[in-house]
């Protein structure tokens, strides 16, 4: 499982009901964060993957357990 955590920039709060992809080659998940920012991806391992939040690309690279991302 890998969890993304998505903060606002501008205010450092968690980013809640916000729509987030993470994908790899042609394969991806959706999931929307939670009151605390986070969105869990159960099926998902560590592995390289793109990550966009309300479709802007916003990390790129390996994620192991949790990534911490800023929009």
């Amino acid at each position: 499982m890998i969890t993304i955590q998505v903060f606002r920039s501008a205010s450092g709060s968690p980013a809640s009901g916000e729509r987030v992809h993470v994908w790899k080659g042609d394969n991806g998940s959706n999931e929307y964060t939670n009151s605390a920012g986070e969105a869990h991806f159960a099926s998902l391992t560590p592995s390289e993957y793109e990550v966009t939040v309300a479709g802007k690309s916003i990390f790129k690279g390996r994620i192991e357990g949790r990534q911490v991302v800023y929009v």
